[in-house]
């Protein structure tokens, strides 16, 4: 999950609400929260990773997620995961935080991540939610694009078109410049169409006619919203249906939740499930 190594974040304001809502903790007091607040974890417990840019000396903190953007790359999918309507059910992706069951990604910024009792969790249904939609953008156009890509041929679109407003910070917004694109894009000339097609570079030339096509003759929002869709494998779980579907068959996935977290730093992940060994009596 390359784009998951650190916080997601856009500047240092999102990084600063994050650190202000950290609490952090001693080792004794982590145990303690663990056995008051984590007790679906005490009982079922599972490895899960999240990348997280800290001081050093936080070993163990507690805190809430904070508003986030996608990090590296266009913010267009995490809007419409927490804002359409056939996402209402999932944690709200803007104020999750995002994890993963790959402990390869984060280096000396990983910590394990146990969430308190009753939690939720949007499960992607791969490694990373940035190829999670490929398989319905192939439906479409025959080719095994990411998201990004998807998103930004698009953009270019309108750019071209001289709609510049298609803002990935508000869902309101992007959805009527998606739709300004299509009135413009039906509106044209059979020669005008034409013109604007010769305009985009010649190695995605068919992706894009069927993108122009779309826009010309059905719904580009409605198309988006399709391919940004939980119906395309996403899993909705509360905490022990997500390690019975995470864990026996060691499945690599992406996933997400809005619940308040325990963090441990990695190197004191075997001291920890050690004394909680010692504690409960049984071996994790």
């Amino acid at each position: 999950m390359k784009y998951l190594k650190y916080y997601e974040d856009r500047g240092t304001e999102t990084k600063e609400k994050f650190r202000y809502n950290m609490q952090t903790l001693t080792f004794e007091e982590a145990l303690d929260y663990i056995s008051n607040h984590c007790t679906e974890f005490l009982n079922n417990p599972t490895i899960i990773y999240r990348g997280i840019e800290t001081p050093s000396k936080n070993r163990y903190f507690i805190s809430e997620p904070v508003q986030r953007f996608s990090r590296d790359n266009p913010n267009y999918y995490t809007l419409i995961m927490s804002k359409s309507p056939k996402w209402r059910k999932y944690p709200k992706r803007d104020h999750s935080f995002c994890c993963s069951t790959i402990s390869t990604y984060y280096g000396n910024n990983q910590y394990l991540v146990i969430p308190e009792d009753g939690s939720r969790w949007g499960v992607a249904p791969d490694h990373d939610i940035w190829v999670s939609f490929n398989k319905k953008i192939e439906e479409y156009f025959q080719q095994n694009y990411d998201i990004n890509t998807f998103f930004s041929m698009i953009t270019k679109i309108g750019r071209n078109m001289k709609i510049n407003d298609t803002i990935d910070s508000n869902y309101i917004s992007f959805r009527n410049s998606i739709n300004e694109i299509e009135v413009k894009i039906k509106n044209l000339s059979e020669e005008k169409y034409k013109k604007e097609i010769d305009k985009i570079e010649v190695y995605r030339r068919d992706t894009y006619e069927k993108i122009f096509n779309i826009f010309r003759n059905k719904s580009m929002w409605r198309t988006i919203l399709d391919i940004v869709s939980p119906e395309n494998g996403f899993n909705l779980f509360e905490y022990d249906d997500m390690v019975s579907y995470i864990s026996p068959l060691n499945r690599k996935r992406e996933l997400w939740t809005d619940s308040p977290c325990l963090f441990v730093h990695w190197e004191d992940e075997k001291k920890l499930f050690s004394e909680l060994s010692k504690l409960y009596n049984y071996k994790y």
